[in-house]
């Protein structure tokens, strides 16, 4: 009992802490990248020993969220950025 109840609150502060994420500092987005690329291979891992249990598609859905954030961060790289120079104002 005690390892589903950590393993909700696990949840809830990884799906907490996935919206409240913020991409729009490309420094942040770097970063980001390294740290969700690490949480996915986890989460993958856990789904995989944990089939079975009730949380396993919790984390599923946390997975799919974190592989999404990720295909947004690459988007965000290929795209250029516009720089307004000073002459054009």
């Amino acid at each position: 009992m005690l390892s589903s109840l950590s393993n909700f609150h696990l949840f809830r502060y990884l799906y907490e802490a996935l919206i409240c994420l913020d991409l729009s500092h490309p420094s942040v987005r770097d970063y980001l990248y390294n740290v969700l690329i690490d949480l996915n291979k986890k989460l993958y891992a856990f789904i995989q020993s944990n089939s079975s249990s009730t949380m396993a598609k919790r984390f599923q859905l946390l997975y799919m969220a974190s592989q999404g954030l990720v295909q947004k961060i690459l988007q965000q790289r290929a795209t250029p950025i516009k720089q307004i120079s000073p002459s054009s104002k």
